[in-house]
């Protein structure tokens, strides 16, 4: 399979091309829109909006979106402690939540002094809601992105706050909207249009909020060299964030495991292998470093998840439609995933 000669990526990815030199269009758009003169000039305005935040009256000068991983736990730390802010962190508790993270969030927010705001969605409408995700898209994902959004947006415009932060950023996806909460939401309605079953009010986004309200993406500005992140973390906060394994990609959600595995299967593509890509274009790891990371995954992702049992008989998917569903074509990816703009 081809292969780029900067990155990683093969032509498995999707509407991938290669120049002459073997180099990937992935790569000739990571350039054109993540060159150093831009990363420097959003980092000296971050560091001014910082400054002007810290100043602003209020109990909280910024929401962080709190999943309890390693990406939006070290964005609290950077925010409380570097930066001096009194963030307030709010969590979306998908009902998947692993223990350790659960732990890991009561741990981190104490440790930084930080007010949490947990939110559980209704379970029934939730477990539709994931069900119905799977079937159109063979994302289980999209409701939790958005009620993350949504949750984040509305305790925000209830405290006053103008301004929400996240710990993703260009190493996961390409996000050049300026609304990507807003896009995401339309997205969602477009596939579910017809279907009236869903509650949408722990999933809405205002267009009037956000014009109100911006949406910061973190990782765009700041070196997210996960090693560092992970040693940062241990060090300062006394919890062991994994370091190999499934879990060290992502840790905060039983199901993360079992989405990486279908996207595997379809694919033979991890959903990591664009963020280890990214990363071999910041610098923060060799392409021989990331290619072994990416084999290590790989290995793992071939034997099925022990809990996907457990989430079929919750969603009420059985083993039939499950493999049926895995058959079909389905195209529903929202333009930005996986971070290729055509």
């Amino acid at each position: 399979m081809k292969k780029c000669t900067r990155c990683i990526l093969t032509e498995a990815f999707p509407n991938i091309t290669f120049d002459e030199q073997g180099v990937c269009s992935v790569c000739h758009a990571w350039d054109k829109n993540w060159d150093a003169a831009k990363n420097k000039n959003l980092r000296r305005r971050y560091i001014k909006l910082f400054k002007d935040l810290e100043k602003s009256r209020g109990n909280y000068n910024c929401i962080l979106a709190f999943s309890g991983g390693k990406d939006s736990a070290y964005a609290l730390y950077l925010l409380k402690k570097k930066y001096n802010l009194n963030p307030l962190a709010v969590n979306f508790d998908n009902l998947f939540q692993t223990d350790a993270v659960r732990k890991w969030i009561s741990v981190i927010t104490k440790q930084l002094n930080v007010d949490l705001i947990t939110y559980t969605p209704e379970r029934e409408n939730y477990l539709k809601c994931v069900k119905k995700s799977f079937e159109k898209t063979r994302n289980f994902c999209i409701f939790c992105n958005l009620g993350v959004y949504s949750l984040c947006q509305k305790i925000a415009a209830k405290n006053n706050i103008n301004i929400i932060f996240s710990g993703s950023g260009k190493l996961e996806v390409n996000v050049i909207s300026e609304h990507p909460e807003l896009d995401y939401y339309k997205y969602a309605k477009s596939i579910f249009i017809d279907d009236n079953e869903i509650a949408w009010e722990d999933f809405k986004i205002s267009q009037e909020l956000c014009n109100m309200i911006k949406f910061e993406l973190m990782g765009d500005v700041f070196d997210w060299n996960h090693n560092n992140i992970i040693e940062t973390l241990n060090k300062n906060l006394g919890i062991e964030y994994p370091t190999k394994g499934l879990d060290y990609i992502h840790a905060d959600c039983k199901i993360a495991c079992i989405a990486n595995y279908i996207y595997y299967k379809k694919t033979k593509m991890t959903k990591n292998e664009y963020t280890m890509a990214n990363l071999v274009r910041a610098g923060q790891l060799t392409r021989k470093e990331a290619l072994k990371k990416i084999e290590e995954e790989k290995k793992l992702l071939r034997k099925e998840p022990e809990y996907l049992e457990e989430l079929l008989r919750l969603i009420k998917i059985n083993r039939k439609e499950y493999e049926n569903i895995l058959k079909e074509d389905i195209s529903y990816s929202p333009p930005w995933y996986h971070g290729h703009n055509k």
